[in-house]
């Protein structure tokens, strides 16, 4: 059970375990971040030891309220400039409401305002899995919502240049979609299960190719299946053990974070 417990922990603990000095979760309800030993950036007022001042009764920018708190739950290169990146996606948002009156005589729908906040924050706050693997490029569905709900596009209002490539793609192509969603940011609340990073996918390759060779708890390998479960159980990528102890049931043996 070694193995699999390894191999759950690399997916479950996911793009967390790769982050950086600035590729960050930002804690939005933290009122003392700015003070925070793990605060990096211009916002930061660290203790210098050196200077009669105490930097800890530093009191910190409300950032509770910043336009993207609450779709910003992943980690994004912007932790290390939130007041900043705060102000200009607010600053995003009301020129947007403008321009979709503008276009529309009306003012934005919930659905709009939705969208909105979604591209703007995903342009001002962009995913990462460290500090040398971001992903600035704002996602074609989160860009096209823009199109679809407000009536304008992300770029009649923002300086998006290619980051938004919604006039790129053609929508009845498959692949040009699927490529457009990928390797991009939609800011979104988090996902149940996080991703696997490209690390980890190698890591637990090595594990699974490991562990169908290795004996487990006594002897109990693929070896030790009949030929047709043990096929089975290669064919599914569940463990030995598992097959084992579930009676071959497959809904019981596949593990679950």
């Amino acid at each position: 059970k070694t193995c699999l417990q390894l191999l759950l922990a690399l997916h479950c603990v996911g793009p967390s375990a790769m982050q950086g000095i600035c590729c960050k979760s930002i804690n939005w309800g933290d009122s003392n971040w700015c003070t925070s030993g793990s605060c990096r950036g211009p916002d930061c007022h660290l203790d210098d030891p050196s200077t009669p001042i105490n930097e800890a009764n530093y009191k910190c920018s409300d950032i509770s309220s910043c336009f993207c708190a609450k779709v910003v739950s992943y980690s994004t290169p912007a932790a290390c400039n939130r007041l900043k990146s705060c102000q200009d996606a607010q600053d995003y948002y009301n020129t947007a409401k403008i321009q979709v009156v503008a276009s529309t005589s009306a003012a934005p729908t919930d659905e709009c305002v939705q969208a909105l906040q979604r591209a703007i924050c995903a342009y001002h706050f962009p995913s990462c899995v460290s500090d040398f693997t971001r992903y600035p490029q704002v996602c074609y569905d989160t860009c096209k919502a823009v199109n679809d709900t407000c009536g304008i596009t992300f770029s009649s209002f923002a300086r998006v240049g290619s980051r938004c490539n919604f006039d790129d793609i053609n929508p009845s192509v498959a692949s040009q979609v699927v490529k457009g969603n990928q390797q991009c940011t939609s800011s979104a609340p988090p996902q149940a299960n996080a991703a696997w990073t490209p690390l980890s996918l190698a890591v637990a390759a090595a594990v699974m190719l490991a562990c169908s060779h290795a004996s487990i708890d006594g002897g109990r390998s693929y070896a030790a299946l009949p030929p047709a479960k043990r096929s089975f159980a290669r064919r599914q990528r569940v463990l030995p053990w598992a097959l084992l102890e579930a009676g071959g049931q497959l809904d019981q043996a596949v593990p679950r974070c």
